[in-house]
Protein backbone atom coordinates (compact mmCIF):
# COMPACT_ATOMS: atom_id res chain seq x y z
CA UNK A 1 0.00 0.00 0.00
CA UNK A 2 2.91 2.33 0.72
CA UNK A 3 4.20 1.96 -2.86
CA UNK A 4 0.77 2.92 -4.26
CA UNK A 5 0.75 6.07 -2.12
CA UNK A 6 4.27 6.96 -3.28
CA UNK A 7 3.34 6.49 -6.95
CA UNK A 8 0.19 8.59 -6.53
CA UNK A 9 2.22 11.34 -4.87
CA UNK A 10 4.81 11.25 -7.69
CA UNK A 11 2.09 11.41 -10.34
CA UNK A 12 0.48 14.39 -8.61
CA UNK A 13 3.84 16.16 -8.33
CA UNK A 14 4.56 15.58 -12.04
CA UNK A 15 1.09 16.72 -13.02
CA UNK A 16 1.51 19.93 -11.03
CA UNK A 17 4.86 20.64 -12.67
CA UNK A 18 3.74 20.23 -16.29
CA UNK A 19 1.47 22.50 -18.30
CA UNK A 20 -1.36 20.08 -18.99
CA UNK A 21 -4.35 20.66 -21.22
CA UNK A 22 -6.64 18.60 -23.37
CA UNK A 23 -8.83 19.47 -26.31
CA UNK A 24 -12.16 17.78 -26.88
CA UNK A 25 -10.47 15.51 -29.43
CA UNK A 26 -7.85 14.57 -26.79
CA UNK A 27 -10.66 13.68 -24.40
CA UNK A 28 -12.33 11.54 -27.06
CA UNK A 29 -9.02 9.87 -27.93
CA UNK A 30 -8.25 9.17 -24.26
CA UNK A 31 -11.67 7.57 -23.73
CA UNK A 32 -11.33 5.51 -26.92
CA UNK A 33 -7.87 4.25 -25.95
CA UNK A 34 -9.06 3.18 -22.49
CA UNK A 35 -12.23 1.57 -23.84
CA UNK A 36 -10.19 -0.39 -26.41
CA UNK A 37 -7.76 -1.61 -23.73
CA UNK A 38 -10.57 -2.93 -21.57
CA UNK A 39 -12.47 -4.36 -24.53
CA UNK A 40 -9.34 -6.29 -25.58
CA UNK A 41 -8.72 -7.46 -21.99
CA UNK A 42 -12.32 -8.65 -21.63
CA UNK A 43 -12.09 -10.51 -24.95
CA UNK A 44 -8.75 -12.06 -23.99
CA UNK A 45 -7.14 -10.34 -27.00
CA UNK A 46 -3.81 -9.51 -25.42
CA UNK A 47 -1.88 -9.38 -28.74
CA UNK A 48 -3.13 -5.91 -29.75
CA UNK A 49 -2.34 -4.63 -26.25
CA UNK A 50 1.21 -6.07 -26.39
CA UNK A 51 1.73 -4.19 -29.66
CA UNK A 52 0.94 -0.92 -27.85
CA UNK A 53 3.32 -1.60 -24.95
CA UNK A 54 6.94 -0.47 -25.38
CA UNK A 55 9.75 -2.22 -23.52
CA UNK A 56 9.82 0.57 -20.93
CA UNK A 57 6.15 0.09 -19.97
CA UNK A 58 5.55 0.12 -16.23
CA UNK A 59 2.52 -0.37 -14.02
CA UNK A 60 1.72 -0.18 -10.35
CA UNK A 61 -0.83 -2.31 -8.51
CA UNK A 62 -1.64 -2.82 -4.84
CA UNK A 63 1.06 -5.49 -4.66
CA UNK A 64 3.80 -3.44 -6.33
CA UNK A 65 5.27 -2.41 -9.67
CA UNK A 66 5.25 -4.53 -12.81
CA UNK A 67 7.33 -4.52 -15.97
CA UNK A 68 5.89 -4.99 -19.45
CA UNK A 69 6.30 -8.76 -19.34
CA UNK A 70 4.83 -8.99 -15.83
CA UNK A 71 1.80 -6.92 -16.86
CA UNK A 72 1.25 -9.13 -19.92
CA UNK A 73 1.41 -12.23 -17.70
CA UNK A 74 -1.18 -10.66 -15.38
CA UNK A 75 -3.49 -9.86 -18.31
CA UNK A 76 -3.15 -13.43 -19.62
CA UNK A 77 -4.58 -14.66 -16.29
CA UNK A 78 -7.35 -12.06 -16.15
CA UNK A 79 -11.02 -12.84 -16.74
CA UNK A 80 -13.42 -9.91 -16.95
CA UNK A 81 -17.18 -9.59 -16.95
CA UNK A 82 -19.16 -6.46 -17.77
CA UNK A 83 -17.14 -3.25 -17.60
CA UNK A 84 -18.25 0.27 -16.72
CA UNK A 85 -15.79 3.14 -17.26
CA UNK A 86 -16.67 6.51 -15.68
CA UNK A 87 -15.24 9.79 -14.40
CA UNK A 88 -12.80 10.05 -17.33
CA UNK A 89 -10.37 12.98 -17.17
CA UNK A 90 -7.80 13.45 -19.93
CA UNK A 91 -4.87 15.85 -19.95
CA UNK A 92 -2.14 16.35 -22.53
CA UNK A 93 1.49 17.39 -22.25
CA UNK A 94 3.15 17.38 -25.66
CA UNK A 95 2.77 13.90 -27.13
CA UNK A 96 1.56 12.35 -23.85
CA UNK A 97 -2.05 11.77 -22.79
CA UNK A 98 -2.76 11.06 -19.13
CA UNK A 99 -6.17 9.48 -18.62
CA UNK A 100 -7.67 8.95 -15.16
CA UNK A 101 -10.95 7.11 -14.70
CA UNK A 102 -12.87 4.67 -12.57
CA UNK A 103 -13.64 1.11 -13.61
CA UNK A 104 -16.32 -1.15 -12.23
CA UNK A 105 -15.92 -4.70 -13.51
CA UNK A 106 -16.20 -8.28 -12.45
CA UNK A 107 -12.57 -9.40 -12.49
CA UNK A 108 -10.94 -12.69 -11.63
CA UNK A 109 -7.16 -12.98 -11.55
CA UNK A 110 -5.58 -16.38 -10.97
CA UNK A 111 -8.92 -17.66 -9.64
CA UNK A 112 -9.35 -14.79 -7.14
CA UNK A 113 -12.41 -12.56 -7.55
CA UNK A 114 -11.90 -8.84 -7.04
CA UNK A 115 -14.50 -6.41 -5.76
CA UNK A 116 -16.76 -5.06 -8.49
CA UNK A 117 -17.00 -1.64 -6.84
CA UNK A 118 -15.56 1.24 -8.92
CA UNK A 119 -11.80 1.65 -8.55
CA UNK A 120 -9.56 4.48 -9.76
CA UNK A 121 -7.13 3.83 -12.61
CA UNK A 122 -4.67 5.89 -14.61
CA UNK A 123 -3.30 5.09 -18.05
CA UNK A 124 -0.57 7.07 -19.79
CA UNK A 125 -0.30 7.03 -23.59
CA UNK A 126 2.37 8.45 -25.91
CA UNK A 127 1.59 9.53 -29.46
CA UNK A 128 4.12 8.31 -32.02
CA UNK A 129 4.36 8.25 -35.82
CA UNK A 130 3.12 4.65 -35.65
CA UNK A 131 0.14 5.30 -33.36
CA UNK A 132 -0.45 5.41 -29.62
CA UNK A 133 1.72 3.53 -27.12
CA UNK A 134 0.49 2.56 -23.65
CA UNK A 135 3.50 3.54 -21.53
CA UNK A 136 2.24 3.37 -17.93
CA UNK A 137 -0.73 2.24 -15.85
CA UNK A 138 -1.86 2.53 -12.23
CA UNK A 139 -4.51 0.18 -10.87
CA UNK A 140 -5.73 1.16 -7.43
CA UNK A 141 -8.11 -1.78 -7.00
CA UNK A 142 -7.09 -3.61 -3.86
CA UNK A 143 -10.06 -5.41 -2.33
CA UNK A 144 -10.49 -9.15 -2.90
CA UNK A 145 -13.84 -10.81 -2.32
CA UNK A 146 -13.42 -13.35 0.45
Amino acid sequence: MKSVKIVCLLVLMCAAALPLHASSSDKTTGMQLVQQLFSDMKAGSIGPIETMMPEGFQSIHQDGARTRSEEIALMNNLHMGNISINDVVTTRSGKVLVVTYTVAALETIDGEKLSKSPAPRMSVFQETAHGWLWIAHANLRSVLIQ
